[in-house]
């Protein structure tokens, strides 16, 4: 079984993700010790085309955490899907794929991530230089 350790927001505070369901090309972590109002998870899944040929190939990651309301006495979830969608053809290389990384984690530090979330688009002020920091985030 696999583990995997992020690191929070803060920037100093890591939780274990363990492996709990593995298909094929699917696998899921979850936070272990926590209860399903606290509850979180990673999942990982791949479609591959069989075979060669044209078309794109995905690879999705998806997180989700749980947290108690407590004036409502509900679970609300909050999630986050991020898909690569890659060409199998050999011209496509993997410096593409890790731009297409870079220019989304640039979109996720702290100014950018907190604009968009409240519904902006961006209009030119949402340049990011230098290397994306989760302490920073």
């Amino acid at each position: 079984m696999a583990t995997i350790i992020v690191t929070a927001s803060d920037g100093a505070t890591d939780t274990t993700f363990d492996e709990s369901e593995r298909s094929g090309a699917r696998a899921k972590f979850v936070k272990t010790g926590v209860s399903v109002s606290a509850a979180q998870s990673i999942e990982k899944n791949h479609e591959i085309k069989p075979g060669v040929g044209e078309g794109n190939d995905k690879h999705t990651i998806t997180i989700r955490h749980n947290m108690m309301n407590a004036a409502s006495d509900g679970i609300l979830q909050g999630s986050l899907k991020c898909e690569w969608s890659i060409p199998r053809d050999s011209a496509w290389t993997e410096v593409k794929s890790r731009d297409l990384t870079a220019h989304l984690m640039s979109q996720l530090k702290t100014a950018h991530l907190s604009s968009f979330l409240s519904g902006a688009i961006g209009d030119g002020d949402m340049n990011v230089t230098g290397p994306f920091n989760p302490s920073l985030a």
